[in-house]
């Protein structure tokens, strides 16, 4: 027999930096809540707590600490916007830092996302260019079959969007470049255009050394060399997505195409 969760109205305070709190049971959302609560509830069985952060303070995220137990360097680390993309473990949790882009006044703007994933909670930060997780949060909402294997799920789809959001930028970038080169044909480089490839190719690779280092860390989880913290689902979670493309076995439910061994393909 399925379980049923109650809606609680429980209003969450207004805090610089939290964009929202959350707690969801069997895939929906049955609580905003204060960050002093969160704890609480990620304790409860089939719970999970979603916090959405943008650009917080220390004291923010020393309350958000306080909840989950997370660790002090992961906390020094999510207060900066200058982390390099990686995948750390702190005992049961995760610390997970992905880069982020936006085309912003013709250059590529790159932001952070820093994560926190444990059993029952993720905490998303956000620093500098970055869209909003909101669309990520309704469209999880809108699947709550997808949302009720809980925080896994839901770091996949933070990192499914992040990626997804790069092909604008790549888009766009090759749209401009393929302009430039039409125009040279036509008539000689001018020393602006010259510039413009130089500065578009700089930026391209700065955005090709952020996936690389992403891809290399997802590689490293996805092949166990950190050990499991949600056997169910690893190594096929959003992180081995980003690499395979694809899943890797089908004994459990995956989070890539979110379908049972019974179901079909």
């Amino acid at each position: 027999m399925a379980k049923s969760f109650k809606l609680v109205t429980v209003q969450p305070e207004s805090i610089p930096g939290v964009v929202a709190s959350a707690a969801y049971g069997g895939g929906r959302r049955v609580a905003d809540i204060p960050i002093g609560e969160a704890g609480d509830w990620a304790h409860k069985p089939g719970h999970v707590v979603w916090i959405g952060l943008h650009e917080p303070g220390l004291d923010v995220l020393r309350a958000v600490q306080a909840q989950f137990g997370l660790h002090d360097l992961a906390i020094e680390d999510a207060l900066k916007a200058q982390q390099r993309p990686k995948l750390e473990q702190y005992g049961e949790a995760l610390f997970i830092v992905a880069r982020t882009a936006q085309m912003l006044d013709g250059r590529i703007a790159f932001g952070e996302t820093h994560l926190f994933i444990g059993k029952g909670y993720v905490v998303s930060v956000r620093h500098g260019a970055s869209t909003t997780y909101t669309l990520v949060r309704e469209r999880c909402e809108a699947s709550p079959t997808a949302l009720s294997a809980g925080d896994d799920f839901i770091l996949y789809a933070i990192l499914d969007f992040i990626v997804d959001n790069y092909m604008p930028v790549i888009e766009t970038i090759q749209a401009e470049v393929e302009a430039i080169e039409d125009s040279i044909l036509a008539a000689p480089a001018s020393q602006h255009q010259v510039g413009r490839i130089y500065q578009l190719r700089r930026d391209l690779l700065r955005l090709r050394f952020a996936a690389i280092r992403w891809w290399t860390s997802a590689g490293a989880w996805s092949s166990r060399v950190y050990p499991p913290l949600i056997p169910r689902c690893t190594p096929c979670s959003g992180m081995s997505r980003t690499i395979s493309g694809g899943c890797r076995r089908r004994s459990s439910p995956c989070v890539r195409c979110w379908r049972s061994p019974s179901r079909p393909a």
